[in-house]
């Protein structure tokens, strides 16, 4: 009750509280956002994640297709920056680190263990294989089919720094189209080429997957 007002009125007076957002949900990015407070609410927006192959990764979502990239690559250490920037928050090459061990940290305490794939990724009967293009397109082979898969792919796929980009499918193919630019092997080993070129990219890299190893032999000046 206030004094001093006209008699017969009555005002409440509420104190006002700040309450800690960060004592109830953790790091906000409300108010001045430090480098002790980034990165916050991060790992939530990155979505770090262990792989089968003991390697941290991020999703990456700026494409119709999701992929992934390790969170130690360019990529990974470009979208920590990124987030930064949002924030308003310059990092040096240690807070980065830092930053990075900590997401490493919170995707190992997760305890799930993502599979990742390089190129080819079993599907159903059949495979996924990444084209390796700017937009990641994906085609899928299964048995009677080939699509072209543009968008909406789940297939977690990871790309070396030296992959390059593969040829979409014909609609009608012809291995023997191959055969000028091997001018000189014979039709027997042409033939062991194909299938050994076919068999590769038909199957995963998986455990259970038995590669033929090609070798490659001839004179001085046969190259």
């Amino acid at each position: 009750m206030e004094l001093g007002k006209p008699q017969g009125t009555a005002h409440l007076v509420v104190p006002k509280v700040q309450v800690d957002a960060k004592s109830i949900h953790g790091p906000t990015t409300t108010g001045t956002v430090t480098k002790e407070r980034f990165p916050g609410n991060l790992p939530s927006q990155l979505e770090p994640f262990l792989a089968d192959d003991g390697s941290v990764y991020v999703s990456c979502t700026d494409r119709a297709n999701s992929y992934v990239v390790s969170i130690k690559s360019q990529h990974g250490q470009a979208l920590i920056n990124q987030f930064a920037a949002e924030h308003g928050v310059t990092l040096s090459k240690a807070d980065r680190q830092e930053i990075t061990e900590k997401l490493e940290t919170y995707a190992v305490l997760q305890k799930t263990i993502k599979p990742i794939w390089y190129r080819v990724a079993p599907y159903g009967k059949g495979v996924e294989i990444d084209v390796g293009d700017e937009q990641h397109t994906r085609v899928r082979i299964t048995p009677g089919a080939v699509d072209i898969i543009v968008a909406g792919s789940a297939t977690l796929f990871v790309r070396s720094p030296v992959m390059k980009s593969i040829v979409l499918p014909a609609d009608h193919g012809d291995f023997n189209l191959l055969r000028k630019y091997l001018p000189n092997l014979d039709f027997f080993d042409f033939l062991l080429l194909v299938g050994w070129l076919t068999y590769t990219i038909a199957h995963p890299k998986a455990e259970s997957t038995k590669y033929v190893i090609l070798v490659l032999d001839g004179g001085q000046g046969s190259g």
